[in-house]
């Protein structure tokens, strides 16, 4: 009877703990949805806000076309604006399309649990960058402390989540009666590795 009432409670341990494993999955990826979201807004609405004035000057050059006004001065003002404008509005397409490419890579690496060769740093910029954009608003600081050099074999999509779930956790927890306060991840390699393979601490 004990050794049923331990294998039980064993199997309820097992079934909360992949519960919580899920929980903060989906806390993560939540916190990265909204970091895209906030993130998008700014680039596509320069792109509504530009797109929306070439079509109200190419109106304004089909009236005037059209009711015979059509002025040499209005053409060349139109096209002399044209060019700075066309490249703020594909700045802006090329933004967001960046922005939605980094997140698809993200949410691909945590679905599939992808192993891949990475640069750790730029790993974590991308992965941390949608959370600086989420508490950009609050008084918590987001720091990375990476060589630039790292190249790692192995699962990104894991790991990045476990270092957002660290520094979810420690915004949310570690700032108790502070008004401020500052998360920093820093990466550093093993200087006493002696089994030929290379470590890399994380902290």
């Amino acid at each position: 009877a004990v050794a049923l009432d331990n294998a039980h409670t064993y199997m309820q341990l097992k079934q909360t703990q992949s519960q919580l494993i899920e929980q903060e999955k989906l806390a993560a990826l939540g916190s990265l949805v909204v970091g895209v979201s906030h993130e998008l807004n700014t680039p596509l609405g320069m792109a509504i806000l530009t797109a929306t004035m070439i079509q109200d000057r190419h109106s304004e050059l089909k009236t005037s076309s059209d009711e015979g006004h059509l002025k040499r001065t209005q053409l060349a003002e139109f096209l002399e604006a044209a060019g700075p404008t066309d490249e703020l509005l594909i700045r802006s397409i090329e933004r967001s399309i960046n922005l939605v490419q980094n997140f698809k890579q993200t949410a691909i690496d945590q679905s599939l649990a992808l192993r891949r060769t990475f640069n750790l740093a730029t790993e974590c910029e991308e992965s941390l960058h949608f959370l600086r954009q989420q508490y950009k608003k609050a008084p918590w600081q987001i720091n990375l402390d990476i060589p630039p050099d790292i190249e790692l074999d192995s699962y990104p999509g894991a790991l990045m989540q476990i270092i957002a779930n660290l520094v979810i956790n420690s915004i949310n927890h570690g700032f108790d009666g502070r008004d401020n306060g500052c998360v920093t991840v820093k990466a550093i390699r093993d200087p006493k590795s002696e089994t030929g393979k290379e470590y890399i601490f994380i902290t």
